[in-house]
C-alpha cells in the first residue's frame, strides 16, 4: 500500500529562477487565472499530463509564496481589456431594464462613490431634496432613467 505525501505549506523553491519546469509554471499562472469555462485543457488532471508533470507538482506550485500574486497580475490582465465590453453591458441593462442593482454598480464604478442601499441618492425634479430608491414609484423611476439616457445620447 503506497502512502500519498502531503503538498508542503510551502515550496522549498521560492523563486522561478530554480524552477525545473519554467514554461510550464509560466503557462500555469496564465491556466489559473483564467475563468474555468475558457480553460484549456479542462482540469488541473489533464493539464499535468499535457505538461508531463504530476499532478502533485501543480498543487505544489499553488503553494510557491509567489504564485497567486502572479495569478492576479494575470487576472488583471486578462479582465483589464474587457472592461469596456463589460461596462457596455451594464450600462445597457441600467438602461433598458432600469435593473436597480445595475444603475448602483454603475454609479459606484463610474462616478467612484458607494451608493448607500437605503437611502439612494435621487435628485427630485420638483425640489432639491432628494429621495430614497424604493420610495418612488415604477414610473417615476423609468421617468428618471430615461431622462438620464436622452442627457447621454446627447453627449
Amino acid at each position: 500500500m503506497s502512502v500519498k505525501q502531503k503538498t508542503p505549506k510551502q515550496s522549498k523553491n521560492k523563486t522561478r529562477q530554480k524552477l525545473r519546469h519554467q514554461y510550464e509554471y509560466a503557462d500555469f499562472v496564465q491556466w489559473i487565472a483564467l475563468p474555468k469555462s475558457l480553460r484549456s485543457p479542462k482540469t488541473q488532471r489533464e493539464l499535468a499530463k499535457k505538461f508531463g508533470v504530476g499532478e502533485d507538482t501543480l498543487s505544489e506550485w499553488k503553494n510557491r509564496e509567489d504564485f497567486w500574486n502572479e495569478v492576479e497580475k494575470k487576472r488583471k490582465s486578462w479582465g483589464k481589456e474587457r472592461t469596456p465590453n463589460v461596462l457596455m453591458g451594464l450600462y445597457t441593462r441600467a438602461i433598458k431594464s432600469g435593473d436597480p442593482q445595475s444603475v448602483r454598480l454603475w454609479y459606484e464604478i463610474v462616478e467612484g462613490r458607494r451608493f448607500n442601499d437605503k437611502a439612494a441618492d435621487i435628485v427630485c425634479d420638483r425640489c432639491e431634496k432628494y429621495a430614497a430608491i424604493e420610495e418612488l414609484s415604477d414610473e417615476e423611476l423609468k421617468r428618471r432613467i430615461e431622462e438620464q439616457k436622452a442627457f447621454f445620447e446627447k453627449r
